[in-house]
Order: structure tokens, then C-alpha cells, then sequence
């Protein structure tokens, strides 16, 4: 029964989450949620995670050879 009641609570929590979504897609205002400015703590989050995406895409050899170790370690 936990289980069961563990997994009612978790699909009710994602229901309500892609629920919101589909309303704010075709229920609110275009362009709603952009129209407030970003905080500098989330400028930043976003300034390096852009920074780490670009670096991978232009130099991905030290994270491949990375997981390749840790996959060895793994299984190995």
C-alpha cells in the first residue's frame, strides 16, 4: 500500500507540473512570462551554463575522456 500510495502522490504532483504548462502555453498571454526581469543569481546560472554548453561544443575531450574513466572504474 505505501508504494501504491507514494506513486498516486507522485503522479499527482507531475499531472499538476505538465498541467500548468499546457496552460500557460495555450491559456495566458503570449510573451506573459517573459515580461519579468531576471535576477542576477539567474543571469549567472544562465551565463554559465551557456558558457559550459559552448565550451563542450567546441572542446569536448576532457569531459568525454572524464565519463570514459568513470565508466571503466565502473565496470571494471
Amino acid at each position: 500500500y505505501a508504494l501504491a500510495v507514494i506513486g498516486v502522490l507522485t503522479s499527482v504532483i507531475a499531472a499538476y507540473y505538465y498541467i500548468r504548462v499546457v496552460k500557460i502555453m495555450y491559456f495566458d498571454a503570449a510573451g506573459a512570462a517573459l515580461d519579468q526581469d531576471f535576477s542576477r543569481a539567474s543571469s549567472l546560472v544562465l551565463f554559465i551554463t551557456a558558457a559550459f554548453n559552448i565550451g563542450f561544443f567546441l572542446y569536448p575531450t576532457p569531459l568525454l575522456e572524464m565519463a570514459r574513466l568513470a565508466a571503466v572504474a565502473l565496470f571494471s
